[in-house]
């Protein structure tokens, strides 16, 4: 069913929060294992934050269902002010990059904002009634 705001929206923050754990996980693994160099490092993790933002404003949105742009917005929003707590927490308030990572955490929101088949409507083709004359 249907759940409030606020819970979806945590919803969606916790799963970009849980694809980032386990993407950067992967790729330091990847790196680690000489499969792919350290050079390519940053274009993976700016992959990896719009995947995980916008996988994150998807499944709060299903939670939702309802309000489609500003519940993906506010999804990678709040996404975005949970990575500055961390920054502020890890690399002790050195905020660099922090504009790009904006820009990329906002457009995996607004990717899962844009229309496409909701939930529920995938596949699913509606027949209208022809007026008959």
């Amino acid at each position: 069913g249907t759940v409030s705001m606020p819970v979806g929206i945590l919803w969606g923050v916790l799963m970009a929060f849980l694809v980032t754990v386990i993407g950067a996980s992967v790729v330091s693994y990847i790196i680690e294992k000489e499969m792919i160099s350290e050079n390519t490092m940053g274009y993976t993790v700016m992959v990896l934050l719009i995947v995980s933002s916008y996988l994150g404003a998807r499944a709060s949105y299903r939670k939702i269902r309802n309000l489609r742009l500003p519940v993906c917005v506010l999804t990678s929003g709040a996404y975005l002010a949970l990575l500055m707590c961390l920054t502020i927490l890890f690399f002790e308030g050195k905020f660099t990059g922090v504009g790009v990572t904006a820009l990329l955490v906002l457009c995996g929101g607004i990717l899962a904002a844009l229309p496409g088949k909701g939930p529920g409507r995938v596949g699913k083709r509606r027949n209208f009634k022809r007026p008959t004359r």
